[in-house]
């Protein structure tokens, strides 16, 4: 999952062998993977962070695992920390994962919560410090103690709306589903309705409950219920029409027919860019950029797929004219490649 811009090791695949071949690309990973696994070796996975992608990557790797008889073979994956993505859990606990390390953050989160126990000690009545423990033991995975911390929180204050959405994260995260829809009505109560990141949660804790549509018909209520005056509503309203998309994406693939889904889908998405304009919310908008090219690959409508890439490329190119630093350079031609990467992985390349 590479290009000749961002590729550190001689040899790499990639999605375009013809031009990048000279520059030492072995192909497609998810047409030649199988075969080059096969022959055993050490080797280092990065896909773009869509759970399609990382599921066929991570299944191609353990097929080709499960072959091998005589030779011994190491793959490297570089995954994100979705606690809720069954691609990630699939590799993480498959029978011939032998380590695992979390490189971002540990260090921090870990200092973090060293300072968070100091300023405890000194005044046990400190909400904001309650929080900020719970958020840093929540990215640490440790969800039990980060409920317990924003229970602290919450004693010392009942009013902030962010609490009691972290609160329905974590209990969202243990499995806790009806006390965590409870919370996120709570922070919603207090905020008067306009605390979106709360409709945002609210609707894929419904949807493990309660399923496709009363999640849609929550954020529909969202949309609706958020005030244009407030602070902050287009970016509100934007994350709402981009959550309602993937919604409607991930729905679309279990139906007989699933293309009025991903129709909807690419709707939500369009609304959603016209209001986190590249300007303004540059990353926000190449990620809605992102899962419009996925959904239209799925629903097999190329045309579009081109015209969504097109545009990332060109805000993608624009970025690093503007980037200040090497290392900024890098991340954006990094990301420029997994885009291309995406019009590549579809299910009829395996």
């Amino acid at each position: 999952f590479a290009s000749p811009l961002n590729a550190w090791l001689p040899r790499f695949c990639s999605a375009f062998p013809r031009s990048d071949g000279c520059f030492g690309s072995l192909g497609d990973f998810f047409r030649g993977g199988r075969r080059l696994l096969g022959q055993g070796g050490s080797f280092e996975a990065n896909p773009p962070f869509e759970e399609g992608v990382i599921a066929r990557a991570v299944q191609l790797v353990l097929e080709a695992a499960a072959g091998l008889r005589d030779r011994a073979l190491t793959v490297v994956f570089v995954l994100p920390l979705w606690e809720q993505s069954q691609a990630v859990r699939l590799a993480r606990q498959a029978a011939c994962a032998r380590a695992e390390l979390l490189l971002e953050g540990q260090a921090q989160y870990q200092e973090a919560l060293a300072c968070y126990d100091r300023a405890l000690a000194l005044d046990d009545t400190y909400g904001e410090a309650w929080n900020n423990r719970g958020i840093a033991l929540e990215n640490q995975e440790n969800l039990s103690d980060a409920i317990q911390a924003f229970e602290h929180s919450l004693a010392c204050d009942a009013q902030r709306p962010d609490v009691w959405n972290n609160y329905g994260l974590a209990l969202d995260g243990l499995g806790d589903i009806r006390r965590a829809v409870q919370a996120f009505d709570q922070a919603l109560i207090l905020s008067d309705r306009q605390y979106w990141r709360a409709w945002i949660n609210r609707g894929w804790s419904l949807w493990k409950d309660q399923g496709y549509a009363i999640a849609i018909e929550n954020w529909e209520t969202g949309l609706t219920s958020l005030r244009p005056s407030q602070a902050g509503y287009r970016l509100g309203a934007g994350m709402l029409l981009y959550h309602k998309g993937k919604g409607h994406s991930q729905f679309a693939p279990t139906q007989d027919h699933p293309l009025e889904y991903w129709q909807a889908a690419i709707a939500c998405f369009d609304q959603a860019l016209s209001i986190l304009t590249a300007d303004q919310h540059s990353q926000w908008h190449l990620q809605v950029l992102q899962d419009a090219i996925v959904t239209c690959r799925d629903a097999g409508c190329p045309a579009p797929m081109q015209t969504y890439l097109q545009q990332a490329t060109e805000l993608l190119r624009r970025l690093t004219r503007e980037a200040t630093s090497t290392e900024r350079k890098i991340e954006l031609a990094s990301q420029l490649a997994s885009f291309y990467q995406l019009t590549e992985t579809t299910p009829e390349s395996t």
